[in-house]
């Protein structure tokens, strides 16, 4: 089976990088912070930028709303990211299963990521990582060339719109809950089952993709293992 994964969530941890960002946009519009566990709740669920800043008027919310995307690509922000606890061995787990898999991020800075990634020698285990374009219709088409023309495709997101790309894909694609996105967020973009984490996913493929396959993934043309090719 193909498995596209998404690097900001179901990989690497992305709180820190989004608490660094925040904390710096926040500081140069002159606003005080809400509390760090508050802050990713109200992320999580997808509040408004003015529930998120104290004090926030109109200019300070369009220009929060330009900035931080911004700062979520910096370098210095960027580094703040951790790889998941035991994501190696879950990544190693699925290429011993035969499982091939593919890395792809909606962020700019592909060095930074790549920097993350080789720190934690986790590049090994993906055959391609692809940073996806910034145009929809160039996004789905390099997501479709990821699959090699197999039917088998399974798409890990921890964005809505990474969800909503592979649904428009036409490609089984799977929500994980831990990252920016809680779970009713992912489902209500078009993922076909939602996952508390990636480990989880994982837990679920490796003893036989009963729930995934039930939830519409092809299956195998090999019945007496559900998860092979």
């Amino acid at each position: 089976m193909r498995i596209i994964i998404e690097f900001d969530g179901p990989v690497i941890d992305v709180e820190p990088v989004y608490w660094a960002a925040y904390s710096r946009v926040a500081g140069e519009l002159g606003l005080a912070r809400k509390d760090r566990a508050v802050f990713w709740r109200l992320l999580r669920r997808g509040a408004g930028i003015g529930d998120m800043l104290t004090g926030a008027k109109p200019r300070h919310i369009q220009r929060f709303r330009e900035a931080f995307p911004e700062a979520l690509d910096l370098d210095v922000c960027l580094a703040d990211g951790a790889a998941r606890e035991d994501i190696s061995g879950e990544l190693r787990a699925l290429c011993a299963g035969q499982h091939v898999l593919s890395l792809v991020t909606l962020g700019r800075n592909a060095k930074a990521r790549q920097k993350l990634l080789d720190a934690n020698d986790l590049s090994v285990h993906f055959t391609r990582m692809s940073r996806l374009a910034a145009e929809p219709v160039l996004r789905r088409a390099q997501l479709q060339e990821l699959t090699e023309g197999h039917a088998r495709v399974l798409v890990a997101a921890a964005s809505e719109t990474l969800v909503k790309l592979g649904d428009e894909a036409g490609l089984f694609t799977a929500g994980i809950a831990d990252g920016p996105c809680a779970a009713r967020r992912l489902t209500q973009a078009g993922a076909r089952l939602t996952f508390r984490g990636f480990g989880e996913l994982g837990n679920e493929v490796a003893t036989g993709c009963r729930n995934l396959i039930a939830a519409g993934l092809p299956p195998p043309p090999n019945t007496f293992d559900p998860c092979s090719e």
